[in-house]
C-alpha cells in the first residue's frame, strides 16, 4: 500500500476566450526547502514558478492540497508583497488557495511566488532519534522541474538512514543539506533518521504457572544482546533465575523453579540501546563463503517454513543467481512485497491463525507480518541462504503504514521481522511487512525502532517472546516500552570469580584453579577472549582456569572497543 501524501495542482484559470484551461496550458517549477528547526518543528519554504504556454489563458489563483500533515503559520508572497489566501482543513487534508494580484498573459510569461508554512508532522524527535519524512509528490503532468532540500542541524546527530539516497550532500552553517530531484520525490517519500542510537525503557512481565503436584522448571526468554545491533541493561529483576542459558540462536533463556500448585511472576526492568546497521546489497558476500554450519542449521524445512513445497522451490530457482547473497536475498524480499498484501482486518482479531509460507501463496491478500516473514524465510532457505525470524517490539507512529500484528497465545500485540546471513555483513535484519505497507526501504535500511525479544531459527515456534507468558485471568499488558531520554547504559561492568572444587590433577599440577565467573553487572560483555565466549550477559555463569588469585577478562563493549576487567578471586 503506497500512500499518496501531497498533491499540487493549478485549480482556477480565467479564459480570455471561450475555452476551458487545461493542465497542459501551464508548466510549474518548484524549489522546496524543508528546514528542521532546533525544536524539531519543520519550516517549509516553496519557490513556485508558473509558466503560461498559451496566449489565451491566464492564471488567477492556485490551489494545493497537503495531505496527512497539519500546517500552521501559512504565508504566500511575491515581489510585490503578501498574497491573499484561503485555507481549510478537512479529513486530514489542508487546502490552500492563493490569489494572484497580477494577470500574466502571453505564451512564455511567468508568475513567480513563494509559500511558507510550519509543520510538526514532517520531523519528529522520538527518544534519541530524529525522524524526517518528506512527503511523496503526485500529479506531475504539468511539472517542469522539482527540487527539494532537507536542512538538518548538526545537533541532531549523525545520519542513520536515508531513502532514497540524495543526489548531493553539503555542510553549511552547522547544518547538513540533502538535495533531491524530481525523479526521487516522484517515486517515493524521502525518509531519514538522525542520531547515534535509540533508547527504550522497558518493563516486562512473565507469568509462570505450575499446576502439577511436583516442582517444575519453567523457562522464559529475556531480551537478547545482538552484536552491533542491540544491547540490554538489566536494572532490576524481581527474582534471579536458577540458571541462565544462551541457546544456539543467541537467546537468553532464564530457568526458574516453580513450586507445585503455584504461580510465579517475574518482572524485568531495564533499558535497550538499539543501533541501525545499513548495508549495500551489491557489496555483500558470495554463496561460496557462507559458513557450512549456518547453512546446515538455518536452511532446513520447519513448520510454517516448507522449503520442500514445489511452489517454493520453483520460486527460489527463478530468483536465485547464486552469486551475491544479499542481492539474492533482496530479490526474495522484493518478490514477497509484490506477492502479499497486508490484511488490516485481521488486526481486530484476538488470536490470528498463522498461515505459514505455503498457505500464504494461496491466500496472498490475507497476510499479516507473520506471513511476510514466513514467506521470506522459506524462499531464502530454499535458495540456500540462512534465515530466521525475530519477534519483538517495534515503535510505530502510523499503524496504517507500519502495523503491528503478531499476537501469540492471546498475549500482547508485537511485531515480527526477519534475519538472513551474509558472509560479509553477518546477520542482517529486514522488515518485509513494513516494506510493503509503507513503500520505504526496510531491506538495506532497517530503522533503530525494532527491539528484539527473541530470535527463532532452530524452531519456527519457540522460544516465546515477552508478552506471550500471560495467565488467561490477567488482562494487564505484560509489555511496557517507552522512549528513554537519559542513557543509563554507562560502562559499568562487574564480574565475580569463585573457586570451586576440581579433581583434574593435571590442572592441579600446573597450578591452575577452577573458578566460576558470574556477570554480576547489568550489561553484556562482547567477544570475551578469556574465557572464550561470544557474549557474557548479566547473570550468566561460566567456568575458567586461572593461575594465582586474579584473572583479566578481555572483551569488547557494544561499540566494538577493547576493554579489560581485572577480577580477583573471592575469599
Amino acid at each position: 500500500m503506497k500512500k499518496l501524501l501531497l498533491l499540487l495542482y493549478v485549480l482556477i484559470s480565467l479564459p480570455l476566450f471561450e475555452r476551458k484551461a487545461m493542465a497542459s496550458d501551464f508548466l510549474v517549477s518548484y524549489n522546496v526547502t524543508y528546514e528542521v528547526l532546533d525544536n524539531s518543528e519543520t519550516e517549509v519554504f516553496q519557490e513556485i514558478k508558473v509558466k503560461n504556454l498559451t496566449n489565451s489563458i491566464f492564471v488567477s489563483s492556485y490551489k494545493l492540497n497537503v495531505n496527512h500533515i497539519k500546517i500552521t503559520d501559512i504565508k504566500a508572497s511575491n515581489k510585490s508583497g503578501e498574497l491573499k489566501l484561503d485555507t481549510s482543513y478537512k479529513d486530514g487534508q489542508t487546502t490552500i488557495q492563493v490569489f494572484f494580484n497580477d494577470q500574466v498573459i502571453g505564451e512564455g510569461k511567468e508568475i513567480n511566488w513563494n509559500l511558507k508554512y510550519k509543520t510538526k508532522d514532517v520531523s519528529t524527535k522520538n527518544g534519541q532519534v530524529l525522524e524526517v519524512t518528506i512527503p511523496k509528490i503526485s500529479n506531475f503532468t504539468n511539472v517542469e522541474e522539482y527540487n527539494a532540500k532537507l536542512l538538518v542541524p548538526d545537533k541532531f546527530g549523525d545520519l542513520l538512514t536515508i531513502n532514497p539516497p540524495p543526489i548531493l550532500v553539503e555542510e553549511k552553517d552547522s547544518k547538513r543539506i540533502y538535495k533531491f530531484n524530481l525523479n526521487q520525490i516522484q517515486d517515493s517519500a524521502v525518509n531519514a533518521t538522525f542520531g547515534k542510537y535509540q533508547l527504550f525503557n522497558f518493563k516486562l512481565t512473565y507469568d509462570l504457572k505450575n499446576e502439577g503436584f511436583f516442582s517444575q522448571e519453567k523457562t522464559i526468554a529475556l531480551p537478547p544482546d545482538i552484536k552491533d545491533r542491540q544491547t540490554i541493561l538489566i536494572k532490576e529483576i524481581s527474582k534471579k533465575p536458577d540458571k541462565l542459558k544462551i541457546d544456539k540462536d543467541g537467546n537468553h533463556i532464564a530457568v526458574f523453579t516453580v513450586p507445585p500448585r503455584s504461580e510465579l511472576q517475574i518482572n524485568l526492568i531495564g533499558q535497550a540501546k538499539i543501533k541501525n546497521k545499513r548495508i549495500d546489497a551489491k557489496n555483500g558476500g558470495r554463496f561460496d563463503d557462507l559458513p557450512k554450519n549456518l547453512v546446515k542449521d538455518y536452511t532446513t524445512s520447519k513448520k510454517y517454513w516448507e522449503t520442500g513445497d514445489p511452489k517454493i522451490t520453483s520460486i527460489s530457482k527463478s530468483l536465485n543467481e547464486k552469486l551475491i547473497v544479499s542481492e539474492d536475498a533482496k530479490r526474495v524480499y522484493e518478490y514477497v512485497l509484490k506477492t502479499l498484501s497486508y490484511d488490516n482486518s485481521k488486526n481486530k482479531n484476538i488470536i490470528v491463525e498463522r498461515l505459514g509460507a505455503s498457505k500464504s501463496l494461496l491466500k496472498p491478500k490475507e497476510a499479516i507480518c507473520m506471513e511476510f516473514v514466513d514467506l521470506f524465510i522459506t524462499i531464502a532457505r530454499s535458495m540456500g541462504i540462512p534465515a530466521r525470524e525475530v519477534n519483538g517490539y517495534a515503535y510505530s507512529k502510523s499503524p496504517s503504514l507500519t502495523p503491528l500484528s503478531i499476537n501469540l497465545r492471546g498475549g500482547d500485540v508485537l511485531h515480527s521481522w526477519a534475519q538472513y546471513y551474509d558472509p560479509k555483513f553477518g546477520w542482517v535484519q529486514i522488515d518485509p511487512t513494513w516494506g510493503e505497507t509503507s513503500g520505504l526501504d526496510y531491506f538495506e535500511n532497517l530503522d533503530s525502532n525494532h527491539f528484539a525479544f527473541v530470535i527463532k531459527g532452530l524452531s519456527s515456534e519457540y522460544p516465546l517472546p515477552a508478552g506471550a507468558y500471560k495467565n488467561t485471568d490477567r488482562e494487564k499488558p505484560q509489555v511496557d516500552v517507552s522512549f528513554a531520554i537519559t542513557d543509563d547504559t554507562k560502562e559499568e561492568y562487574s564480574v565475580k570469580a569463585e573457586k570451586v572444587f576440581d579433581i583434574n590433577f593435571i590442572n592441579l599440577l600446573l597450578g591452575k584453579k577452577k573458578v566460576i565467573l558470574t556477570n554480576t553487572g547489568g550489561q553484556t560483555l562482547f567477544d570475551v577472549k578469556e574465557p572464550k565466549l561470544g557474549k557474557f550477559p548479566p547473570m550468566y555463569k561460566t567456568k575458567a582456569y586461572i593461575r594465582g588469585d586474579e584473572i583479566t577478562v578481555q572483551f569488547k563493549n557494544f561499540d566494538g572497543e577493547d576493554r579489560e576487567l581485572k577480577v580477583k578471586l573471592s575469599r
